[in-house]
């Protein structure tokens, strides 16, 4: 059996670097014969990128010279374990991806909600509508907000309508971690995320009783309430909590009246309609069967219910948004499943989304009324299996199905329902993780199918379509990951991955939308290859420096097929038309000195280039450079703490002619901790009240101020 593996094993590092060789010179020609089997045939390929080849040929050739020079079984017996880069409060591990993990317990004593905390991550870019509810758009190295997979305790909150994930809702207070991987995703995910991922995970139970939670108060009538119960005794626990969330959002700003030019008609107004609540229940209850199997079954109900203002220069006073979700997921694990040494995990999950938009006057949008109820019903279920061949040669594999239906409402629409859109994807995978050169050197080899099948329509009743379509297409794609992890000197760590990924159209893309914008469904899936290279050092500590490290990351990603909208007389028509290539590097540290000094900081110079239609132009709200530090000084019981958040100047649209100006943004506060069981904070945010805006059109708060009592027994 062993030997058999590990030929398998084997057998999967030469499928992967013939793939990687055949990618590397014909790529667009591979993916070709991959989708063959499409009900719409593909255009003819082009040949590979010569620019592409020469950036990546030459590390290819060293990764595939190491992965060949490391296959030797008799070898492989006699080294141990590379142990994983664990980096506190951010950093990398495993499978040689670069990845951040961000602790709530951090945060949890902080008036702070999760789309803030992420803005201070290394290549991350966050793009807001308006204050602390208002919805935000996810960029990581450059990918647009449909790229990057967002999941919740394991459950995709993504949607195949195309609209960016949500991350309003979730509170810091019932968060465990976020991990954030900045290239792909790990193998156990059953999908290939082209942008990346952030895996939301909330509370995990602790042994015996406890609760805990928290109140605020601050600017703007806002409110904030937590609160958790934990108990687990034995082979029983459970775990259930409540965040709760409102806030008036009435802040001023200053209007220009859509003249940026003639400041004699600016004036100063207060933000309409943008009130907003959001309530977060849930449990967990979990069951140890056997010293082997664990069972946990967990369920969220995410409410929001928010004023939608529109345009600064025209605020809308009726329309409001109110969203609804359901999700669960039963988990069961196995450590020596029916040979030992072989584990096993499956993840079956549900989610059930409700999204209510009214304007019955027409504030905004398609110029007639509209009252939509649209539901999307996703199910799924993930198998993930892992086998020790040795102490130094793991092999995994999953199999995944993932099922959604999207069904659209307008009931102002002379016809109020529309029919029922359906796409399944059947995925399935094999890695492998092998360590050598005694304790230096892991590489993490992995590749997918990606099986997807579509049968949708455009018969949204909110949209005039004279002609319905439909689209039943179906996908047949192979996506490739390699990962290396080198550990250089005791406290330096190499780290490199590369991969190819392909990102499926969405709705919109495919049938288009509100008037103006046609869809195409005979788009083809955006390809992505993607590869970065960096180091971790791990500072030892001394006697005046209790903690540090230091990340520098090179990543390079070059998109074809990119799907764009392209303008044509009155109309906007989705094409697979564009390229692009984004480049650029991170930079990362963080150190604790004297116990009582604490500085952490984030670099991140990004050159995102358009490469097609309006070649040598900069990509769309892809700003070059982003800078986020944080200082703080712990005087006990008194911590204090000075933050601070830039972010150069970006552009709005594709021909570069509408700019968003830099900014730079500090916020202050204290933390003091009263006892072990309680704690107090006060906090200011934008202290220097910039009128800022990440899009022209959606002001941001100005100077705001807020206050946070915690508890825990």
């Amino acid at each position: 059996m062993t030997k058999f593996l590990i030929f398998l094993s084997l057998l999967i590092k030469l499928v992967i670097f013939n793939g990687y060789r055949k990618l590397l010179l014909h790529p667009t020609q591979m993916n070709k014969q991959l989708s063959s089997r499409a009900t719409l045939s593909e255009s003819e390929g082009e040949r590979g990128d010569p620019d592409l080849v020469n950036l990546t040929i030459q590390f290819f050739q060293f990764l595939v010279f190491l992965l060949f020079f490391s296959i030797s079984p008799a070898w492989a017996e006699e080294v141990m374990l590379l142990p994983d880069v664990v980096v506190e409060g951010g950093g990398s591990k495993e499978d040689a991806a670069t990845k951040s993990q961000i602790k709530g317990r951090d945060y949890h004593e902080r008036f702070v909600t999760v789309t803030e905390v992420l803005k201070h991550e290394p290549g991350i870019h966050l793009t807001r509508f308006g204050g602390l509810e208002e919805s935000s758009s996810l960029s990581i190295r450059g990918s647009n907000a449909d790229e990057v997979m967002v999941t919740l305790d394991g459950i995709p909150l993504n949607s195949a309508d195309g609209s960016s994930v949500a991350l309003a809702p979730f509170l810091m207070d019932g968060i465990e971690t976020i991990e954030i991987y900045r290239g792909s995703a790990p193998l156990e995910t059953g999908v290939a995320p082209s942008g990346g991922l952030v895996a939301l995970k909330t509370s995990a139970l602790e042994e015996g009783l406890s609760f805990s939670g928290g109140l605020g108060y601050g600017s703007f009538n806002t409110v904030n309430f937590s609160q958790h119960f934990n108990h687990k005794k034995g082979n029983w626990g459970f775990l259930a909590g409540v965040g709760y969330h409102r806030t008036s959002g009435d802040f001023d700003f200053l209007d220009d009246n859509g003249t940026p030019l003639n400041l004699a008609d600016d004036q100063r107004v207060e933000r309409q309609n943008n009130q907003s609540q959001t309530l977060h229940p849930f449990f967990k209850i979990a069951h140890t069967l056997d010293a082997k199997t664990q069972l946990e079954f967990l369920h969220h109900f995410l409410f929001q219910n928010r004023g939608v203002p529109g345009l600064s220069t025209n605020q809308a006073v009726d329309t409001s948004l109110t969203s609804k979700q359901w999700l669960s997921a039963l988990k069961v694990k196995r450590d020596d499943f029916l040979i030992s040494k072989l584990s096993f995990e499956n993840l079956l999950y549900g989610r059930f989304f409700k999204e209510q938009f009214d304007d019955h006057n027409a504030e905004i949008g398609l110029g007639a009324g509209q009252d939509t109820n649209n539901e999307t019903l996703l199910f799924g279920n993930k198998l993930a299996f892992s086998y020790s061949l040795n102490s130094v040669n793991r092999l995994s594999a999953f199999m995944s199905y993932q099922g959604e239906k999207f069904t659209p409402t307008d009931y102002l629409a002379t016809t109020d329902g529309g029919s029922s859109s359906f796409r399944h994807q059947w995925n399935m995978g094999v890695g492998d993780e092998w360590d050598v050169w005694n304790r230096r050197l892991r590489f993490s080899p992995a590749v997918w199918l990606e099986n997807v099948f579509n049968h949708l329509f455009d018969d949204d009743p909110a949209f005039s379509v004279a002609v319905p379509s439909e689209n039943n297409v179906i996908h047949h794609n192979v996506s490739m990951r390699l990962g290396i992890q080198a550990k250089l000197m005791e406290h330096l760590n190499l780290l490199a991955h590369a991969s190819s990924t392909r990102r499926y159209p969405n709705f919109y893309e495919l049938f288009g939308d509100r008037g103006n914008v046609v869809g195409n469904p005979y788009l083809d899936p955006q390809k992505t290859i993607q590869w970065d290279v960096g180091f971790c050092f791990l500072f030892p500590e001394w006697s005046w420096l209790n903690e540090g490290y230091f990340e520098a990351t090179y990543f390079d990603k070059r998109l074809n097929d990119l799907i764009q909208f392209e303008q044509s007389g009155a109309f906007a028509r989705a094409e697979n038309v564009g390229k692009a290539s984004i480049n650029g590097f991170e930079l990362s540290g963080k150190w604790d000195l004297l116990k009582r000094i604490s500085f952490k900081a984030g670099y991140t110079f990004q050159w995102a280039k358009d490469r097609g239609d309006n070649l040598g132009l900069f990509l769309a709200g892809k700003p070059k450079s982003e800078f986020s530090g944080e200082l703080s000084y712990l005087i006990k019981p008194v911590r204090i703490f000075v933050e601070g958040n830039f972010m150069d100047e970006n552009y709005l649209d594709p021909l570069n002619t509408r700019v968003v100006l830099a900014r730079l943004v500090l916020n202050s506060g204290v933390i003091w901790t009263i006892s072990s069981h309680w704690a107090l904070s006060v906090e200011g945010k934008n202290l220097t009240n910039d009128q800022i805006v990440d899009v022209v059109g959606f002001p941001l708060p100005g100077r705001e101020y807020f206050g946070r009592l915690t508890w825990r027994y």
